[in-house]
């Protein structure tokens, strides 16, 4: 699939744009050779085809083994094959940062090639018909094939032109180092010349210098002594400084030593009331702990404590309707009592029997209501204890309320957090349901262009089938020309005397060529045809054709036309219907006869 150049290209055809090489070690394997390992330059670069009218950009290939100089492979690839090769090995860079990336895998190869086992190897497998370069992975699973390129082994011309090449690259360098070579002679001879006057010069300055040197040494001798001298007394200074220094220091020393005793016994007392004051504290966090779970206890006996008195309080509201329904059939009565009380004074001169009974049940209903407002009293009293109670427990319940309102609200947060991504999920399903859709589309589209494949495959073969037949049907209708020819060459012998002439008749729709025999010449053979009746007129207007393009019957063969009237022997034959020899016609002359199956094509006037 990939298009390969007619060798390494020359400067003149192509441009370097980018080139990078690197020198690895390579297994390499050629036909007819033992497989080696040795160090082979690969080079990659990016050209511009100067041929091209478009001045294309190829990527060049090239691997060179400078102990073999007759070693060359080349590939080159174009940006449209480079696509082909991408999507055939599932490579992931552009064209542009191919070569780099192709490096950094040589590189790998280069790093590994030390091991027993390399990690990574590149190899060239070369026979007559192709050359495979592969960059291969090994790991403990399988060998992994990172890359692989057909290469195209040198011709001569590739290879004489990569040698010549070379060859100019090496003499191009050769004249630079002997340009560069006389530079640096001049240079340096003129450095040599400089150098000499310098050393002149400073030889010069030397036997000057040796002069001020020894004055200088006699200076410095006396120098020395004095500050011998110097150094001596200053040594007995700083002796009796540094004694009474250090015994100073000595002092100070014993003075600190003691200040940090106390200190280290004062932090010693400090972290005995720390570890005190520790454990008091550990003390106290227990009883805490103990108190806290006493109060939970108590808090629990509370709860269950006011649901006790709302049950009670329920209770003592029922009680208290209905010893308020009591209380008003009783305010009923006794006003009905009144009533009849007063009825009763009214009556009183004659109903002393029925007063004094009044009077008595008056003072027991009286004493009744007293107890019964008695009663009232204290259950009263027990409900604003309740409603106080029930006070309390809504405002602890208001407070519960609030803990759940906060709770709630969180919990929409979250439920808003989870509807997102719900939403975020259901997103994602539908663009995996539109993918699916578009694979399966994908598919069916594959699945159409495959039967399309098949039908054409079927009618090429059919073309293919048809092309055959008609091969076999012109190679019969050759040999058919082929014995008409010979036939007519032995025609035109007999019309000559060679030998006497046959009887040369076709079978044409009931024609019949009758030659003479015994008779010697173009006038000793006689053409007699008989037309019947119900003779093809196309076969007709064939023999008028052929009559009228010059053709004798009589030998079969097209001779000049005769003008009119030259030949009044011919005119009173009868014009018999020609057609050209097809498949399936009996030609008989004289003892000769031949037969041709029937076939499909005929050949032409």
């Amino acid at each position: 699939h990939l298009a390969f150049g007619k060798g390494y290209g020359s400067p003149q055809r192509l441009r370097m744009a980018q080139a990078q090489s690197l020198q690895v070690p390579m297994r390499v394997r050629e036909d007819g050779r033992e497989e080696r390992t040795a160090p082979v330059l690969v080079s990659v670069s990016i050209e511009t085809d100067r041929e091209a009218a478009s001045r294309r950009q190829l990527m060049v290939f090239q691997l060179t083994d400078e102990t073999d100089p007759f070693f060359l492979y080349t590939l080159r690839i174009t940006e449209e094959e480079f696509q082909t090769l991408k999507i055939d090995q599932s490579i992931l860079v552009d064209f542009a940062e191919f070569p780099s990336k192709f490096t950094e895998l040589l590189q790998l190869c280069l790093e590994h090639a030390g091991e027993d086992a390399p990690r990574f190897a590149v190899g060239l497998v070369a026979s007559p018909a192709q050359a495979y370069l592969s960059i291969v992975e090994t790991n403990q699973f399988k060998n992994l094939t990172h890359l692989k390129l057909e290469m195209r082994a040198g011709n001569d011309g590739a290879v004489k032109r990569y040698l010549a090449g070379e060859l100019g690259k090496a003499k191009a360098h050769r004249d630079s180092l002997q340009a560069q070579l006389r530079t640096e002679t001049t240079g340096l001879q003129h450095s040599l010349d400089v150098s000499h006057a310098r050393l002149h010069e400073a030889q010069t300055k030397e036997e000057a210098a040796t002069e001020q040197l020894s004055a200088c040494k006699m200076a410095h001798a006396s120098t020395c002594g004095d500050l011998r001298q110097h150094a001596a007394n200053l040594q007995q200074e700083l002796q009796t400084k540094n004694e009474a220094d250090k015994s100073d220091m000595a002092r100070a020393h014993r003075e600190g030593e003691l200040i940090n005793q106390r200190k280290v016994e004062e932090l010693r007392a400090r972290g005995e009331i720390l570890a005190d004051e520790k454990t008091q504290l550990q003390t106290e966090s227990r009883e805490q702990q103990s108190k806290l779970k006493i109060v939970e206890g108590e808090l629990t006996s509370v709860r269950r404590d006011l649901q006790t008195l709302r049950e009670e309080n329920s209770s003592s509201e029922r009680t208290r309707h209905e010893q308020a329904k009591r209380l008003q059939a009783n305010e009923v009565r006794l006003s009905t009592l009144e009533q009849q009380v007063e009825d009763s004074k009214a009556m009183a001169s004659q109903l002393n029997k029925l007063v004094e009974s009044a009077h008595a049940q008056k003072s027991s209903l009286e004493d009744s209501l007293r107890l019964l407002r008695d009663t009232n009293t204290k259950l009263e009293d027990k409900v604003r204890l309740s409603g106080e109670e029930v006070t309390k427990a809504n405002h602890y319940i208001e407070k519960v309320l609030k803990e759940v309102q906060a709770l709630k609200s969180k919990l929409k947060v979250k439920v808003a957090v989870i509807m997102q991504q719900d939403q975020v999920v259901q997103d994602k399903d539908e663009g995996l349901h539109a993918r699916t859709l578009q694979v399966k589309e994908l598919q069916k589209t594959v699945s159409e262009k495959e039967a399309e494949v098949k039908l054409l495959e079927s009618r090429l073969g059919n073309e293919t089938a048809k092309v055959l037949e008609a091969e076999r049907t012109l190679a019969s209708n050759q040999q058919v020309i082929t014995w008409l020819n010979k036939e007519v060459n032995d025609a035109q012998m007999a019309s000559r005397g060679a030998f006497s002439a046959t009887t040369f008749r076709p079978s044409f729709p009931s024609a019949t060529f009758q030659g003479g025999s015994g008779m010697g010449g173009m006038s000793g053979s006689k053409l007699s045809m008989s037309v019947p009746h119900n003779t093809d007129p196309d076969s007709i207007s064939s023999y008028r054709a052929l009559k009228t393009s010059g053709f004798d019957s009589t030998v079969g063969v097209t001779r000049p036309l005769q003008q009119s009237g030259t030949n009044p022997s011919r005119s009173h034959e009868p014009e018999s219907p020609f057609r050209p020899p097809v498949h399936g016609a009996s030609f008989s002359g004289g003892p000769r006869q031949v037969e041709f199956k029937p076939a499909q094509a005929n050949l032409s006037s």
